[in-house]
């Protein structure tokens, strides 16, 4: 799995999928005789608080805030519709937190970001 993920971000939404994904649904659309027109590839729209939340709970050393200046804690989540994709059978293989855990777990084993044994991180 390429863990990179593409990200469009509209103030406080993101709507997420990894490159694995995209270029699996080009071919996918390529090799289909019914493709018409333009389709959208999200694999999942969240808020920032959903991501914060997600990241909290699996790697809680990392302590990301859950209130964030000049953002309301309730957002209404905006979707954007792989629903013409997925009708023609397209299937995406990961959703937000694989592609959160694939980013951090990368970014951890190339020393991007502190493992919880090192600089203090250890919740105790």
């Amino acid at each position: 799995m390429v863990v990179a993920s593409l990200f469009l971000v509209y103030k406080t939404f993101i709507v997420g999928v990894t490159y694995d994904d995209l270029c699996l649904s080009h071919i996918f659309l390529l090799e289909e005789p019914k493709v018409e027109g333009r389709y959208i590839c999200s694999a999942c729209d969240a808020t920032i608080h959903d991501i914060a939340k997600l990241i909290n709970e699996k790697y809680p050393e990392y302590k990301i805030p859950t209130k964030f200046k000049n953002i309301p804690d309730q957002l209404e989540l905006v979707r954007f519709s792989s629903k013409k994709i997925t009708d023609l059978g397209f299937q995406f293989m990961y959703n937000l937190e694989d592609m959160y855990t694939g980013a951090i777990d990368t970014c951890r084993d190339k020393g991007l970001l502190p493992k919880p044994a090192e600089k203090g991180l250890l919740t105790n």
